[in-house]
């Protein structure tokens, strides 16, 4: 569950010089929300888009996901690079700064 503090700490900060709070920003906030979350690694940002009303940002990021495998894990499946990788699209307030949601995205 997340925290009130946690909350706080997601809200994106505005430019002094602007309104609208910077891409940059989300960004950042949409990063810290998965790592939090999902407690994952090598997260790069693949899009970033708004919605048709503008009214808030949607971030597809992804991060590394190693192969389902059943057998025992040996040094070497955590040294190589993953098969693939997971996507996910997260919704982030322009506004407020505040986290709408985070959906898987199929590739």
């Amino acid at each position: 569950m997340i925290t009130k503090n946690q909350i706080k700490k997601s809200i994106v900060r505005r430019n002094p010089q602007s309104e609208k709070p910077s891409d940059k920003d989300a960004v950042r906030v949409a990063m810290n929300y998965l790592k939090r979350m999902l407690n994952v690694s090598s997260i790069l940002l693949e899009e970033i888009d708004q919605t048709k009303d503008g009214k808030d940002w949607l971030i597809t990021l992804s991060h590394e996901k190693l192969a389902d495998d059943k057998r025992k894990k040996t040094i070497n499946d955590y040294l190589t690079i993953p098969l693939n990788r997971s996507y996910r699209v997260i919704r982030l307030d322009k506004k407020t700064g505040m986290i709408q949601s985070m959906k898987i995205r199929e590739i």
